[in-house]
C-alpha cells in the first residue's frame, strides 16, 4: 500500500495550537449580544445642564362645573399649586485597553481590534443604563469625593401609592406574602433623595389578571396612557400563556392569517403562539414587552416586578451623551475611555404603575 508522504491541509490544521491554516470559515465573528433596549427605545431623550435635575409635576384640578350668571363680579379662584421633583445624574463609564501588538496582528474577525472593543464596550455601556433605568434603585448625590457615585432613582422606585397631593392611590400593587415592601416614591424622598423599596422577609406570589387590571385603570384614571407592560421574559410568557387558557377571560384570539405566494411557492399560515398586546377595559392598547436586560425587583427574595408605564411620561435626559475619551498611550497599550452623563426623568410619576413581589415562574392567575 502506498504512503502519501505529502504535507496536506489536513496535517497542517492537525499541528498542535489549533494548527497553521487561518480557517476562513473564522473570518466572520458572531456576537449575539447585540440585544435590544426596550426602555430606552420607547421613551423621550432631552438635555439637563446640572448634576441634580429638577423640574415641576402639577395635574389639573378634579373636573367640576364652572358655571356662573353672566355679570358676576367676583368668580371664585381655585388655586393649585404642582410640586418640584428631582433625580441625580449618573455617569456610566468603562475602559477599552488594547496592546499595541494586538493591533497588529491579523485577527480571525477583526478588521479594527481597538475599533471592534471600543463598539461592543459602548453597547455594554447602553445595556448597563437600561439595567439601571429598570432596577429598584435609590438616588443618591455625587459628593466629589471620587468615591461615592451620583445615582439616578430607577423607575421601581419612582413609582407610589400617592398622587402629587399626596391622595392615597392604587397604581402600585403587590402579590405574594411577607412581612412589608416599604420605602420608595417621592413620598419617601429626604433631602430630594428618593429611597429604593425595601422588601422585608417577603415570599413571592402569582401575579393576577385583575392585579394588572387594577395598576391599568388606576394609571389612565390619573390622566396616564398605560401603553406598555415591562418586565423580565419569564413572566411575560406567563403572562401570554394565561391568555391563552381556557379560563381566561378574554375573546377567543381571531389573528392567524395567511402568508402570501412567493416566489411561485404556495403560500402557508403563520400560528399565532403568544399574546404580547392587551386592550384595557378604557380602551388603551398594552404591549407587553419582554426585557432581558431587567433585574430582580429584589434579589434577596427573588420578587420580579412588572411595570406598566406610559412611555409618553419618560425621558432620559442627558448632561453629556455618549462619547470615547482618548486617554492616551500608556507604554505598549492605546487606552479609550467610553462614558455617558445622563439621569431617568419620570415628567409624572401618576402616569406609571407596577405590581411587585413576583414569583415570575409560578402560573398567571386570571
Amino acid at each position: 500500500m502506498a504512503v502519501n508522504s505529502a504535507t496536506t491541509a489536513f496535517d497542517l490544521a492537525d499541528v498542535a495550537l489549533n494548527g497553521q491554516i487561518n480557517e476562513s470559515v473564522m473570518q466572520r465573528l458572531f456576537d449575539i449580544s447585540n440585544v435590544p433596549l426596550p426602555l430606552t427605545d420607547r421613551i423621550g431623550v432631552g438635555s439637563h445642564m446640572n448634576p441634580v435635575h429638577e423640574w415641576t409635576m402639577d395635574r389639573l384640578s378634579a373636573p367640576s362645573s364652572l358655571a356662573v350668571a353672566d355679570g358676576v363680579e367676583n368668580v371664585s379662584v381655585v388655586a393649585v399649586n404642582g410640586i418640584r421633583v428631582q433625580n441625580h445624574s449618573q455617569i456610566s463609564a468603562t475602559r477599552v485597553k488594547v496592546s499595541q501588538r494586538t493591533m497588529g496582528l491579523d485577527d480571525i474577525g477583526y478588521t479594527n481590534k481597538l475599533a471592534d472593543a471600543i463598539t461592543k464596550r459602548g453597547n455594554e455601556v447602553r445595556r448597563s443604563v437600561e439595567y439601571d433605568m429598570t432596577s429598584n434603585v435609590a438616588s443618591d448625590k455625587d459628593t466629589g469625593d471620587g468615591v461615592t457615585a451620583g445615582k439616578s432613582a430607577g423607575m421601581e422606585a419612582w413609582i407610589q401609592n400617592a398622587d402629587i397631593r399626596g391622595t392615597v392611590t392604587a397604581q402600585r400593587q403587590t402579590v405574594g406574602s411577607g412581612t412589608s415592601i416599604t420605602g420608595g416614591g417621592w413620598e419617601n424622598q429626604s433631602a430630594g433623595e428618593i429611597p429604593k423599596y425595601t422588601y422585608t422577609a417577603w415570599t413571592p406570589g402569582a401575579m393576577t389578571l385583575p392585579k394588572v387590571e387594577t395598576v391599568a385603570q388606576e394609571v389612565w384614571k390619573l390622566g396616564g396612557a398605560p401603553t406598555l407592560f415591562l418586565s423580565r421574559p419569564t413572566l411575560v410568557a406567563g403572562f401570554s400563556k394565561a391568555m391563552f387558557d381556557g379560563s381566561a377571560k378574554i375573546a377567543t384570539l381571531q389573528s392567524d392569517q395567511g402568508i402570501p405566494a412567493m416566489n411561485g411557492e404556495s403560500g402557508g399560515l403563520t400560528a399565532i403562539g403568544a399574546v404580547n398586546v392587551f386592550l384595557t377595559d378604557f380602551g388603551v392598547s398594552m404591549q407587553m414587552v419582554a426585557s432581558r436586560i431587567m433585574p430582580e425587583g429584589d434579589s434577596g427574595s427573588s420578587s420580579t416586578t412588572a411595570l406598566i408605564l406610559d412611555p409618553s411620561g419618560l425621558e432620559i435626559s442627558y448632561l453629556q451623551g455618549y462619547q470615547t475619551s482618548e486617554i492616551g498611550k500608556l507604554g505598549l497599550t492605546e487606552a479609550r475611555e467610553i462614558s455617558v452623563d445622563w439621569t431617568l426623568v419620570v415628567q409624572n410619576f401618576e402616569q406609571h404603575g407596577m405590581i411587585q413581589g413576583i414569583a415570575e415562574a409560578t402560573a398567571v392567575t386570571v
